[in-house]
């Protein structure tokens, strides 16, 4: 083969100085790997020519251990290597370098050398190198001899002993390079790469992708519990052995025993994402009892949901609030949560009614309405279409969160004094800028007061940095909201209500009930309104509305 053939790699591992040569073969399946995926190797020939994968090449290293050169003769590359020549250079800019008239390939300029410095009274050597499965390049100190004194050297002999201190650190090792060449041409790609793809793939593709909510809870778990344990470990480093010490410091964090089986089940998804021709690269017999997973006891679950006397004793502590101050929205929002059935996020979303141009307000098809969630004229039916994650509306948690929610009267008569007046098209409970409030904000700042006030949470008090009172609950923090969506559903459980009505205004998948049913049910309004007013609330209401200034309450 003529020519001199140049291999760019990247995320390799290599530890070795300019000098050093070894006799590598090449993978029959080298030039068909997905660079995409794994970020293999582009080949360059100067000829215009591939390699011939059954052919063997001589490879050495660059003074930083991250460039690579492949001939076809140890000949050829040991005459360039005398030159005092590297060829041209850095990653991804190897078309960008000048032609070298001596060495007749491409050149970057002086190429820099392990050279040999002093310090602390000694002669030294400095090399860069990474471990195994990390990216971040490490550089370590090797003393040749003193400078001067017993053991000191001349300019040679220093050279000499250079390259021998090198090869007794493992830096100039034949099994080191081979093992970490055989790695990459393997598909060397480390966790976290694969979940950044796996992540992005599981939202894109057609079969059953992932909502932006479940995606949400997916990053947040890859960026503070997966990335900073197996981020930059080999995808086939994770084992049952990495997942044992992944459990132990999810363990000492004191996580839920289901929050870190879902964060395991997130760990295998991304070792499992990695497939060739349709089949998983590393197929793994998890074993729970080595990795000492968490056994989830129904018992021990943390479901708590509110009794009618305990949201009785809520909403009339949130009233008086809001009479006080109409800004604080936790009297409405709860009425909205514990007599609706709602997650927070969903009530959240919830936009004044603007039926102009939109036709299918009024139609009989109201599932296809984009507008956004929104009461209907006599605020007796809730079409949920949009939720609020963080800052941002997007789509609801499933695709049965999509529904309409028979309102009661008692409740739709409230609700409606509360939307008259409120211009169209805006959010029901908005900032001051007209965004989505945040639930955090809500809980610090409204609700989680209320509840201490009440004695349903022990809280802790403090003051921000602008002088800002400010209240969190020590435990319970975030089941507040939900416990009321559980009361409702308890409550309307206990009323006997049709399950398949239950799981159609929770926004409840259609396990556990016909498909039948379900359909009937969705269809009957007249059985809806009639369930809805036997169920009723619930919970007894503060009925002196007019005692709130609306006008202001947005």
């Amino acid at each position: 083969m003529s020519g001199t053939l140049y291999m760019q790699l990247f995320c390799v591992n290599i530890s070795l100085h300019i000098g050093q040569i070894y006799h590598v073969a090449c993978n029959d399946n080298f030039p068909s790997y997905d660079k995409a995926a794994v970020g293999l190797p582009r080949l360059f020939l100067k000829d215009g020519k591939n390699l011939n994968p059954a052919e063997t090449a001589w490879v050495w290293t660059s003074m930083w251990g991250h460039k690579i050169a492949l001939a076809a003769s140890k000949d050829e590359i040991t005459v360039e290597m005398c030159r005092g020549h590297t060829w041209c250079a850095m990653p991804g800019k190897i078309q960008q370098g000048r032609w070298c008239p001596e060495c007749k390939r491409l050149h970057s300029g002086d190429s820099q050398r392990l050279s040999i410095q002093d310090m602390n009274k000694n002669w030294t050597v400095v090399y860069r190198y990474r471990n195994p499965g990390e990216s971040a390049w490490k550089k370590k100190r090797l003393i040749i001899c003193p400078i001067s004194g017993p053991g000191a050297m001349g300019p040679l002999e220093r050279e000499r002993r250079k390259i021998a201190v090198l090869e007794r650190a493992g830096v100039n090792s034949q099994e080191t390079i081979q093992a970490q060449v055989d790695e990459h041409l393997s598909g060397y790609v480390t966790f976290q790469q694969q979940a950044g793809i796996w992540l992005k793939e599981s939202q894109t593709r057609n079969r059953n992708p992932i909502s932006e909510a479940t995606a949400s809870g997916y990053r947040s778990y890859l960026q503070h519990h997966l990335n900073p344990v197996l981020g930059e470990l080999p995808l086939s480093a994770v084992d049952n052995n990495a997942m044992k010490g992944l459990v132990k410091k999810l363990r000492d964090k004191k996580l839920a025993p289901k929050t870190i089986i879902e964060i395991v089940k997130v760990a295998k998804l991304v070792v499992a994402s990695l497939k060739a021709n349709g089949e998983e690269v590393y197929k793994r017999a998890w074993n729970h009892d080595y990795m000492d997973l968490p056994i989830v006891d129904p018992e021990d679950q943390n479901s708590e949901a509110w009794t009618p006397e305990q949201m009785t004793v809520i909403l009339d502590a949130a009233f008086e609030t809001a009479v006080k101050k109409p800004k604080n929205v936790v009297y409405w929002l709860s009425l909205v949560v514990g007599g609706l059935g709602l997650r927070i996020g969903e009530a959240l979303a919830i936009k004044v009614r603007d039926s102009v141009g939109c036709p299918h307000c009024k139609s009989l098809k109201p599932r296809k309405c984009q507008h956004g969630s929104a009461f209907s004229e006599d605020c007796r039916v809730l079409h949920v279409r949009q939720s609020v994650y963080g800052r941002k509306l997007k789509g609801p948690k499933t695709k049965n969160g999509i529904r309409d929610v028979d309102v009661p009267e008692s409740l739709a008569a409230i609700l409606r004094k509360y939307v008259a007046g409120k211009r169209p098209g805006t959010l029901l409970f908005k900032s001051r800028s007209g965004n989505p409030l945040q639930q955090r904000n809500i809980n610090r700042d409204w609700l989680h007061p209320i509840l201490e006030n009440v004695g349903l949470r022990k809280a802790e008090r403090w003051r921000d940095k602008n002088g800002r009172r400010r209240v969190r609950c020590l435990e319970g923090e975030g089941v507040a909201w939900h416990a009321m969506r559980r009361f409702r559903c308890t409550h309307l459980d206990t009323q006997l209500i049709p399950e398949s009505l239950i799981k159609i205004w929770l926004g409840h998948g259609k396990k556990g009930v016909t498909e039948q049913s379900y359909i009937k049910v969705m269809g009957r309004m007249d059985t809806r309104k009639t369930c809805v007013e036997n169920a009723g609330l619930g919970f007894s209401h503060v009925p002196h509305v007019p005692r709130i200034r609306l006008a202001t309450a947005a």
